[in-house]
Parts: structure tokens; C-alpha cells; sequence
């Protein structure tokens, strides 16, 4: 197939940037694009050039993209019987083929623990640093630790201080899992985490930590009822 022959992909005429992308045989290839610049029409005609032409087969082809109304789009006009996902979609296909048990979590609970993972982050003295810059820099503004700390009311100031003032040090941070179990209005997540800290004058060393929560669901919120560090 040549340039020529792909001026058109569902009666809408390809820019020569499109062209290039959808002849493109690299192994690999990053295209970056903005909003409304054609990606949509862009992978539909790589689809239809690498079967119609490279003959590849249909169920050898995997698209993902971010939204469902993304991917109901593609499979409405690519024209072919293809897999296509949203991530999360395709995250779930992979769990259930290998048969392993699993429970989704709602909407409130995942943001409930979102929320406490990054409060849990701004402990760490680095992290603090990282929001205050950021925040300053997106915002045109330089913030004060003060000035965040009201976008995290819920940090103890007993122990805010303590990393402030130097008695706990913290360098770094891997966060190892997070499991979340959920039975009715209950729920139960297990956080292992990894601490590179110096706490009042000990050595500067690794520190694994495990934090069991339990939670329940009380007047439609989720309110942690034990926390076991």
C-alpha cells in the first residue's frame, strides 16, 4: 500500500501525518497528539492497513484506550472483529482467565483509600517539599507548609513535627501492595510498605510496615473503624 492508496480512511480525507503513522512497520511506535488532532481515524486506518495489507489476523490485534465511549467508537468503525479495551476492561479479562477471585471495589471506597494513601505520603518530609513546589509552581503562588497542611487537615500535628524538627527521618518510600477485600457494607485493606527512615537517632535503615484497616460503610461513607499500624 502506498501513500496514494490511503488518502481516505471512512470517507474522511488523512493528513500527511496520519499517512506516515499508519505505514509506519517500526516495532515500536510513540505518536503524540493533542485533542481533536485525528488520533481516532489515525487507529482505525493502522488496523485496517495491518490486516489488509501486512495481513495480520483480527484476534492477533489488541486496542486499548482509556474511556468506553473511546473504545465503542473503535469497535463500531474499524470494521473488523477485534479485541478492544478500556485498561480496566482488560485488567479484569487477564484476572478472570486465570480463574483468581476477585471483588471491585465501589467507586466511594477506592477514593476513600486514594485519599489516605497521598495523606499518608505527605508525612514523609520529601513528599511535603514535592506538594508545596508543586502547588506553587502550577498556581503561580508560593504556598507555606501551613498553607497546605489545610488541604490535609487530617495529619497530626504531634507528628508533622516530629518529621519537621528532625526527630523522625524519612529518605524514601516503596510502597510493596495493597490488598482490599469487601463483604457488604464492610472492608477490609492490608498495606505493605517499605520505609527508609532514622526514627530519634536510630540508624538509617529499611523499615517494613504493614497496616491493617478495617472500614465500614456507615450513612453511604466509608469511616475506618480499626487501624492496626
Amino acid at each position: 500500500m502506498k501513500r496514494k492508496d490511503i488518502d481516505e480512511v471512512n470517507g474522511y480525507k488523512l493528513d500527511n501525518y496520519q499517512k506516515d503513522i499508519i505505514l509506519d512497520d517500526s516495532q515500536n511506535l510513540l505518536v503524540v497528539a493533542g485533542a481533536g488532532s485525528g488520533k481516532t481515524l489515525t487507529i482505525i486506518g493502522k488496523i485496517k492497513y495491518l490486516i489488509e495489507v501486512k495481513k495480520i489476523k483480527p484476534n492477533n490485534i489488541l486496542c486499548i484506550s482509556f474511556t468506553n465511549e473511546t473504545v465503542n467508537n473503535l469497535i463500531n468503525k474499524v470494521g473488523y472483529d477485534i479485541d478492544c479495551y478500556t485498561f480496566h476492561k482488560l485488567a479484569l479479562e487477564i484476572i478472570k482467565s486465570y480463574k483468581l477471585e476477585y471483588n471491585v471495589a465501589p467507586d466511594d471506597l477506592l477514593e476513600y483509600l486514594t485519599g489516605e494513601y497521598f495523606s499518608t505520603l505527605i508525612y514523609i518530609y520529601n513528599y511535603q517539599k514535592y506538594v508545596v513546589d508543586y502547588l506553587s509552581s502550577n498556581f503561580k503562588k508560593k504556598y507555606t507548609y501551613d498553607e497546605i497542611k489545610l488541604l490535609f487537615p487530617e495529619i497530626l500535628d504531634n507528628y508533622i513535627n516530629s518529621v519537621m524538627n528532625g526527630e523522625l527521618k524519612y529518605y524514601d518510600v516503596e510502597h510493596e501492595s495493597i490488598k482490599v477485600k469487601i463483604d457488604g457494607d464492610t472492608a477490609y485493606a492490608i498495606g505493605k510498605t517499605k520505609t527508609l527512615a532514622s526514627p530519634y537517632g536510630m540508624i538509617k535503615s529499611w523499615w517494613n510496615l504493614k497496616q491493617d484497616i478495617t472500614l465500614k460503610k456507615i450513612n453511604g461513607k466509608w469511616i475506618i473503624i480499626k487501624s492496626v499500624a
